[in-house]
């Protein structure tokens, strides 16, 4: 008889934690029998050992993609423009009060395009330049931006993006969680990362949103042999560009916390290494027609109360509020305000290593998956017009989407999520009680 009950205990913590379960969690990297974990890890991702790391820098534009911010602020590598050729737009450059001779030109394989400098303004606040141009060939293209001037020069890749004319449909993809080289201290998963590059460039998106943890950040797989000091963020940062860069369309990038924490075993700091190749500014914002997007990064404290404010700020300039918000995750409820209080019609995030995508509350949410677990992680969104779009072979209407006074839902892990996980240590703890008592009597 006591067999039978544990039978039917075991059974029901089985049935009602898998369903409690559902779409919740993915736990990888268990040990099997025969195995260790490192191995699962590998198998699972299709990974190669840490020492085959590509040989990336080998490649002609390595050392132009890898090269850090030094005057040219706006646009950058993670954070470009996207114009049409016969409209001006604005250049931000850090460079002394007294530079002159400005001289700045866009650069392609195949062509190269003259940028035509209609006002110069120095910002005294800020310590930088605003530069208006405009470019004087009509030719459409991803670009390089060279500058040259008094004060030196600089180059950053993949900058501007030139189109004749904005319209209807247009497509982006979202990518999360690259954590190159791997999401493992020993493991090397950039060969899944290349393959969904790939595959993202053969459907030829007009750009790319990266949300965040594109590095895997400190270990000990690199270490500066004259100083000991850990340099793996950094390798890994280099590692990233690279790769991306292969997309061949603008990539809008934020950082997570994989991107800014350090560790207190390891002397890294990846904060510093973002700063040095994407600058100290962690809110973005673009438009692309009708569609207005903003992204900020964020790591487990959040965003500063400067940022967190600008963010604010920026969202009620805009009358219409904005149609796309993209981050890393919730940390500190911060996304979660902004969606109660503004109207987005998308949410975009990652962190979770797992897929989400809902529709509450007037907003669709979705969580995208790790890029290094296999090819296929990544999401196409097709704008069809201000208020059509189609995603995962469903279209929505963002005109008919409802808000309603009522608390929006959070990216947090959800209640059944933790309920599977505690409920059968609760009725394994309540059966182990119950037999201690039973022995005692007996």
């Amino acid at each position: 008889m006591r067999k039978v009950k544990i039978s039917v205990v075991s059974l029901l913590i089985i049935i009602i934690s898998a369903i409690l379960s559902t779409n919740q969690l993915v736990i990888v990297g268990q040990v099997e029998e025969g195995k260790n974990s490192r191995d699962l890890i590998i198998n699972s991702f299709n990974a190669t050992a840490s020492d085959n790391f590509f040989n990336e820098t080998k490649d002609p534009r390595y050392h132009l993609i890898t090269k850090p911010l030094t005057l040219l602020f706006y646009p950058n590598k993670g954070y470009p423009i996207i114009t049409e050729y016969d409209k001006q737009f604005s250049i931000k450059v850090s460079a002394p009060e007294e530079t002159t001779g400005w001289n700045l030109s866009l650069i392609s394989e195949t062509a190269n395009v003259s940028l035509e400098i209609l006002n110069t303004k120095f910002d005294s606040e800020k310590k930088r330049w605003i530069i208006e141009v405009k470019p004087e060939q009509e030719i459409e293209g991803l670009f390089d931006l060279k500058l040259v001037c008094s004060a030196g020069n600089d180059y950053q890749t993949h900058s501007v993006k030139l189109v004749a004319k904005f319209s209807y449909p247009f497509s982006f993809v979202q990518i999360s969680d690259s954590h190159f080289p791997g999401y493992a201290p020993d493991i090397n998963s950039t060969a899944i990362d290349l393959e969904v590059i790939q595959k993202i460039k053969e459907l030829n998106p007009d750009f790319v949103i990266h949300t965040g943890d594109v590095i895997d950040g400190p270990n000990t797989v690199f270490v500066d042999p004259n100083t000991g000091k850990s340099i793996a963020a950094e390798v890994q940062l280099k590692l990233a560009l690279w790769a991306l860069d292969k997309l061949d369309v603008p990539v809008f990038i934020v950082a997570g916390n994989h991107d800014f924490e350090t560790s207190n075993l390891i002397p890294d700091n990846p904060e510093e290494v973002w700063n040095k190749y994407f600058g100290y500014g962690r809110i973005q914002n673009f438009s692309f027609l009708d569609w207005d997007f903003t992204g900020y990064s964020v790591s487990f404290e959040g965003l500063s109360d400067f940022f967190y404010s600008s963010l604010r700020e920026h969202l009620e300039q805009n009358s219409n509020g904005s149609d796309v918000l993209y981050y890393h995750y919730d940390f500190k409820e911060q996304a979660t305000n902004i969606l109660k209080n503004y109207n987005i019609e998308i949410a975009l995030w990652g962190h979770e290593h797992r897929e989400r995508f809902y529709y509450s509350q007037g907003t669709l949410y979705h969580c995208q998956d790790a890029m290094f677990k296999n090819q296929d992680s990544y999401t196409l969104f097709t704008m069809e017009s201000e208020n059509i779009f189609t995603v995962k072979e469903e279209t929505f209407n963002t005109s008919t989407f409802i808000r309603e006074e009522t608390e929006s839902p959070t990216t947090k892990t959800s209640f059944p999520t933790i309920l599977s996980l505690i409920f059968p240590f609760f009725v394994t703890t309540i059966y182990m009680l119950k037999r201690r008592k039973m022995s005692r009597k007996t």
